[in-house]
């Protein structure tokens, strides 16, 4: 029996609807909107200015926050059916 790498997912079942990669990107989706929303609207106007951050807190804020936009916008791409192309 050899392996072809091929993942098979259930359509429901009965398991319910919310089973599978579509769930899973969903999810991660909201995930990442809701800690851009915590980052734009908390952390950076109301944690950064009490902290009295350096240069590489700064720097550290930035890429974790980029980060977040490269997921959400691959994660979006899951979650409507497109693909990169090379």
């Amino acid at each position: 029996m050899g392996r072809t790498g091929a993942v098979r997912h259930r359509s429901g079942g009965d398991r319910g609807p919310l089973v599978g990669p579509a769930w899973a990107a969903w999810l991660g989706l909201l995930f990442c909107v809701a800690w851009i929303a915590y980052g734009i609207f908390v952390f950076n106007p109301v944690v950064m200015c009490e902290r009295k951050p350096g240069i590489i807190d700064w720097v550290e804020d930035l890429v974790f926050m980029g980060l977040l936009f490269v997921a959400a916008a691959l994660l979006l791409y899951e979650v409507l059916g497109w693909e990169l192309q090379r």
